[in-house]
């Protein structure tokens, strides 16, 4: 139950902070400021973090965003990385499938329908892709997790509008940073 609310709660929140964000620029390499990932974003992202206390349990959810030029054209990006930090990590039973419920009724819950669903893997662990439809947008989200952390990935758009290049250039940009750092000692 835990883990369908924790994705579930990554979905709602990246869904409502899509809503603001900075404005776009050109498109440059972010890193993160824990050094974790870098992606590309068109423009520098607002970034907004806040903790939720779920029983002994801290969730601190990260927000990255990069909202419409002008407000008004183009596609809105979004990164959310949430980080489980459990009192007592290895009694921590992850299901997926769990998660995966948890995501799909977030975006229920905020008015979107899901049009198409895949299996994906980014950053070389396994994960999902939706594309989700509301009476005014459209959203390509893709998330996946590692250990206690969930990625989650939106470009939102005005329905009727392609953005599938900014889009696969966005998601294929992202890096897990320390996991190249991992490997750099052997």
């Amino acid at each position: 139950m835990k883990c369908r609310f924790f994705l579930g709660a990554v979905v709602l929140s990246l869904m409502t902070i899509l809503v603001v964000g900075c404005s776009q620029g050109p498109w440059e390499t972010y890193e993160s400021p824990d050094g974790d990932f870098t992606i590309l974003f068109p423009g520098i992202p607002e970034v907004k973090t806040e903790t939720q206390q779920v029983g002994a349990d801290q969730m601190v959810i990260t927000h990255y965003d990069v909202g419409q030029k002008y407000g008004v054209f183009g596609a809105k990006y979004g990164v959310v990385v949430v980080e489980l930090q459990a009192a007592n990590p290895e009694a921590v039973q992850f299901d997926d499938n769990a998660a995966l419920i948890g995501a799909k009724s977030g975006v229920r819950k905020e008015g979107g329908k899901i049009i198409s669903e895949y299996d994906i893997t980014m950053a070389g662990y396994d994960g999902w892709e939706f594309e989700v439809e509301t009476k005014t947008s459209e959203s390509t989200l893709r998330m996946f997790r590692k250990d206690l952390t969930i990625y989650t990935f939106e470009v939102a758009r005005r329905k009727g509008k392609d953005f599938s290049e900014e889009t696969e250039k966005f998601f294929d940009s992202f890096q897990l940073v320390w996991e190249e750092e991992e490997y750099d000692d052997y």
